[in-house]
């Protein structure tokens, strides 16, 4: 087992105009290949909204020369436990409303709907083997891929395992 990051983020205002947004852009250092164990969202200002809002995301790797995205914020990195002081090696991006590129392909890997109504969303994969994960001069993407009907501040949190 790697060491494990609690990457956190404190959105401002998602908008109605935003479309696609970043979520997520994890690049790994050399030799220091990740995989991303899991995320909770949550949203902190529709309460009591009768309106369902389901809001799609798909965990995508870029491959080859990634142009990243811009607008975002540098979320903070945690270590999840004491025992493992020290920096991360990867670096990491947050809520880029312009989302990034690549010259090379990109592969869907997973792919999920979050209702607005129910926050926290939870989700952890069931073992490593099935986490997707990325190498250096790869770029791991969580991306929202619908434009929400109305502004919501929100939270995410995203546990990366870094080996190596």
């Amino acid at each position: 087992m790697g060491r494990l990051y609690a990457v956190k983020n404190a959105f401002t205002t998602l908008t109605a105009a935003n479309g696609n947004i970043d979520w997520l852009e994890l690049a790994p250092a050399s030799n220091k290949d990740c995989i991303l164990r899991g995320w909770r969202f949550s949203q902190r200002s529709i309460v009591g909204d009768t309106a369902e809002t389901v809001v799609s995301f798909r965990v995508l790797r870029l491959t080859a020369t990634v142009t990243s995205g811009s607008g975002g914020v540098t979320p903070s990195v945690e270590t999840q436990f004491e025992t493992e002081r020290g920096l991360q090696g990867f670096t990491v991006e947050g809520f880029n409303p312009t989302v990034a590129t690549t010259s090379g392909s990109t592969r869907e890997l997973d792919e999920f709907g979050w209702n607005l109504r129910y926050t926290p969303f939870e989700f952890w994969y069931p073992d490593a083997a099935y986490c997707p994960g990325v190498k250096n001069a790869e770029s791991l993407f969580i991306r929202q891929d619908s434009t929400l009907p109305s502004s919501i501040d929100c939270a995410a949190t995203f546990w990366i395992e870094e080996m190596g």
